[in-house]
């Protein structure tokens, strides 16, 4: 599989003066598409499945292995992640965003909460990149799922321990791999010292 980082959209932008076009950064992939975004349709199309995103985990320039996410949530909020995994709006993306809270730690429905992403001034920004849903239907609380926020739209919450019950948040998708390292990194270095130090969309290279 071959990972495209949020650091190639953001030279191509501005190499391209913001247009972006992914055969250009990775030929042998074959999207097909010259539109200045990557959308969840081309990968759909491509691949057959939804898309898959990766956020890697580092402390103090410490590499802690990559988290994996599957978006196979609400339209809105898959296709504003993986636009915000990738940079590829030009509007800023995950790279560089912390993890800020942890909630109920130790205890069924702990969860990790990052409070949205790094616009293009380098400033934190949780508004909105697209249009997106708010949720309304209760969702199981599984250990892995990835929510959305009401009111909050470009922030996310990933369920660590799962518990019997369900919350009424957008769903966006659920952790593929790299649960284990995010456990550990959190476990060992606490919340607001754990970043994504890249972030970026995973394409199957046989496509």
């Amino acid at each position: 599989k071959k990972k495209i980082g949020s650091s190639n959209y953001f030279s191509s932008i501005e190499e391209r003066q913001g247009c972006i076009v992914v055969n250009s950064l990775q030929p042998n992939l074959s999207l097909g598409t010259d539109s200045s975004l990557l959308e969840y349709d081309d990968v759909m199309r491509l691949t057959g499945t939804p898309p898959e995103v990766f956020l890697k985990l580092s402390y103090r320039n410490i590499n802690l292995g990559d988290l994996h996410i599957r978006l196979d949530g609400l339209p809105g909020h898959v296709q504003q992640f993986l636009e915000l995994s990738t940079g590829s709006r030009g509007r800023g993306s995950y790279k560089g965003a912390r993890i800020e809270n942890i909630y109920n730690k130790g205890y069924p429905g702990e969860n990790l909460h990052c409070d949205g992403f790094i616009n293009a001034y380098g400033s934190r920004e949780s508004s909105a990149i697209c249009k997106v849903e708010d949720g309304t239907v209760d969702t199981p609380v599984v250990e892995g799922i990835v929510f959305g926020y009401n009111g909050k739209p470009a922030c996310f919450t990933i369920v660590t321990i799962g518990y019997s019950g369900s919350w009424p948040y957008p769903v966006i998708g659920h952790v593929t791999s790299g649960m284990t390292e995010l456990k550990a990194a959190v476990k060992k270095y606490g919340d607001r010292d754990i970043v994504f130090s890249e972030s970026g969309v995973i394409i199957d290279g046989s496509v």
